[in-house]
This record gives C-alpha cells, structure tokens and sequence, in this order.
C-alpha cells in the first residue's frame, strides 16, 4: 500500500519540479553574482581576516596555493567553499516550506481521509511525506550548487588556478547536502504534526499560521546556518569534521523521531 502512495506524490512531485527548478536555477545564479562580481569591482571588498581565511580553506578544499590567488577571485573561492553549506541551508529552508504546504492542502482538500478510508496506516503517511519532502529539498539544494559550485569552479578553473577537484570536495558535499535535506524533514513533519491544530483552513496562511510556519523554519535551518558560522568564523576547522557531526545529529535524530511519528500523528490531526 506503503508504494501506491508513494507513486501518487511523486506524481504530483513531477507537476512541481519545473517550478522549483528554475527558482532554484535563479537562486544559485543570484548566489554566484552577489559573491563573485564584487571581488572583481573592488579587489579590497574583504576584510584581512576574511582573505586569510577564504585563502586558508582554498588551499584546503580545493587544493588552490594562496600564492597563485589574487584578490579578485576571492569571490569565486567564496561562492564555490561555500556552496555546499549554501545548499544545506537552502534545502532546509525549502523542507519546511513543502511539508507545510503539503501537509494543510491534503488535509483540507479531504485526501487523508481518502487514504484512511483505503484504509493506510499512519506511518505509511509519515513515510511518504517524509520521502515527497526530502526530495523535493534535495532537488532544490541540487540545483543550487551545481549552480554555484558549477560556476565558480569554472571561473578558477579556466583562469588556472584551479587543476583538479580531487575527493574533498565531492566527499564534502555527500555527506553534508543529503543528512542537513533529511533532517529538515524530519523536523518539518515532527513540528506539522505537533502544530497541526493551530492551523485553519483558508486561502492563505493567517497570522498564527505564518507562526507555525516560522517555528519549523527556524529550526529546520539552524543546523546547517551553525556550521555555515562555524566555518567562517573559525576556518580552521575541518568543513568533512563539520559535515560529519551533521550526519551524526541526522541519524540520532532519525533514531528518536522516526519510532514516535506514528504515535504522536493523531488521526484528528489529519481530518478537516
């Protein structure tokens, strides 16, 4: 049964996908403009301690000799060490967002009820908002740091101070993207389900609802933002150590949420 309905989102998972695409298209080329043009515009943009450290994790993560960097390409060392975190952010903000959306329209057009007339348990639903969820914010965190990562490694590569990417960054990005995309579900779906009965139906979201909207937010996007500070404001830290805490608090997560969401998703929560 789990499988119907697992078909039936990704259906509507590919009437949506275009839309996300191209904003999310937009936002990693915006990305890429804001952090890349002013280096070019003004060579002392940065701070002393911000050239050291981008110069620092340069050398790090891309293998880049601080004595063949100018000033100017600063910006695109920037966008492209950034962009996994860039991306982690962005599928946890993107996470929220769905789940809540998700979650109120299916509830208010009726379809839950559909589903427990089948009847499908509750961690069937759980599951499958779950997996429509982290891919719809994995899609977008894709998107967006190909676009980065894509044009930024281009622009140090085709000047040469870019060879080769090497495994760092890749390993950086695997494990990073994917965990920050889970864990911002499951903590979207753990806050929808307990804030569900602040939400009415309507035509837009009220002044409670855009509050439990927000809290999901906030929290869902913490982790990822934590290690983004983190790293610029102590470079010296391992970006794959940061990355690895991070996967370590999704599987604990997932460890404690995943037994009690069925439990604590009261059919009440899922009726009109």
């Amino acid at each position: 049964m789990i499988g119907t309905i697992v078909k039936a989102y990704m259906i509507r998972f590919k009437a949506v996908v275009k839309s996300l695409s191209i904003l999310s298209l937009s936002l990693g080329v915006g990305i890429v403009a804001l952090a890349v043009i002013p280096g070019f515009l003004g060579s002392e943009i940065y701070t002393p301690i911000t050239s050291r450290a981008l110069v620092y994790l340069a050398t790090k993560i891309l293998g880049i000799h601080s004595g063949e960097l100018p000033k100017s390409a600063l910006g695109a060392v920037a966008a492209a060490i950034y962009a996994p975190y860039l991306s982690a952010i962005v599928a946890a903000s993107v996470a929220p967002y769905t789940m809540f959306s998700t979650f109120t329209e299916d509830r208010d057009e009726g379809v839950f009820e559909v589903l427990f007339s089948a009847p499908v348990t509750r961690r069937s639903i759980t599951i499958t908002l779950l997996i429509y969820t982290s891919l719809a914010s994995l899609t977008a965190a894709a998107i967006v740091e190909v676009a980065v990562a894509g044009i930024s490694l281009l622009s140090l590569h085709l000047p040469g101070y870019l060879s080769s990417l090497g495994t760092y960054y890749v390993k950086l990005s695997i494990m990073l993207v994917p965990s920050s995309t889970f864990s911002a579900s499951l903590t979207s779906l753990t806050l929808t389900i307990i804030m569900s009965s602040l939400r009415r139906a309507g035509t837009g979201l009220t002044p409670v609802q855009n509050i439990a909207l927000g809290i999901p937010l906030i929290l869902s996007s913490l982790p990822p933002t934590i290690l983004f500070i983190i790293l610029n404001i102590a470079p010296q830290t391992d970006p794959v150590d940061l990355a690895l805490y991070n996967l370590i608090y999704s599987a604990l997560l997932a460890l404690i949420l995943l037994p009690l969401l069925p439990r604590i998703l009261k059919e009440e929560a899922l009726l009109r």
